[in-house]
């Protein structure tokens, strides 16, 4: 065992290798304090001047020196001291040059999206271009809106308000745990046809506060309506009415509460439809 090796007798015998049983430590605990330790030491060997091994706070880890870059003792040459420099700019660069490469795909996409929406305009009997579900139908109808995104007929437009809904209800629900997996991956791959609302892309109608005892539904209906607005009135050559529709899971002519009825109401009236989400389903496979 190590503090029975003879060398290390006389800074040993001042250590209390017994303590942990003392202190009653688990496992777990004595694990812990010994990663801590090691890691204390690796500060305190960083520190030392001429030896290169250092602690990188950015990506929080030690770098040791490589056999092949260091002499005797972990001293580095001047010669692997350039090598070292000189790896260390090219990764630089690499770093600098896929960054640039990801910022590019992303405008390009975003150039792409841009295009798509400032062609597409809704014409007499047809259906919205833009589509924005609520969580409900995003959470009970995922089948259904996927195949309305992948139809390339239509962009759906995921509000903040829907999103936020979607992750307090994650706990609990399967269906929001699928739905928010799916957008992840649609919005990691740029799906020209699928995306989330972006900060500007808001008109709010008046300023209101929520109340204590305020139906949640009502309030993420008033989030996804201040969406709706903004692409309701994109375009300034044609009329705005049937630009977005808005699906819900709500059988809209079955009673409601009332001051969702209301809302609804008020919806329809500034030219954005509400659909069940079935019923609009229906209605495109119809048309083709």
């Amino acid at each position: 065992m190590v503090w029975k090796i003879p060398p290390l007798r006389d800074v040993q015998k001042w250590m209390k290798f017994d303590l942990c049983h003392q202190l009653c430590l688990s496992c777990h605990e004595e694990v812990l304090i010994r990663v801590a330790c090691l890691r204390q030491f690796g500060h305190s060997l960083s520190k030392v001047r001429g030896f290169t091994f250092t602690y990188d706070s950015k990506n929080m880890v030690f770098l040791a020196p490589s056999e092949s870059a260091s002499g005797e003792f972990g001293q580095v040459t001047g010669d692997s001291m350039d090598r070292i420099q000189a790896q260390k700019k090219m990764a630089e660069e690499e770093t600098r040059r896929n960054q640039l490469m990801r910022d590019m795909a992303q405008l390009r996409l975003q150039t792409e999206v841009q295009q798509l929406e400032g062609s597409i305009q809704p014409s007499e009997g047809s259906l919205s271009p833009y589509i924005v579900p609520d969580a409900e139908t995003l959470t009970n109808h995922l089948n259904l809106v996927k195949q309305l995104a992948s139809s390339a007929r239509f962009i759906v437009v995921i509000p903040k308000a829907v999103i936020d809904t979607l992750d307090m209800s994650k706990k609990t629900q399967q269906g929001a745990r699928d739905t928010i997996k799916y957008l992840e991956r649609e919005f990691h791959k740029g799906n020209r046809y699928l995306r989330a609302q972006k900060e500007n892309e808001v008109v709010k109608s008046v300023k209101r506060k929520k109340t204590k005892n305020e139906d949640k539904r009502v309030w993420s209906f008033y989030g996804i309506l201040d969406c709706c607005r903004y692409f309701a009135h994109q375009s300034s050559e044609y009329d705005s009415s049937g630009m977005v529709t808005i699906l819900t899971s709500y059988k809209i002519e079955q009673t409601l509460p009332e001051i969702l009825h209301a809302l609804i109401q008020n919806t329809r009236s500034e030219g954005i439809n509400v659909e069940n989400v079935t019923v609009f389903h229906a209605k495109w496979k119809t048309q083709g």
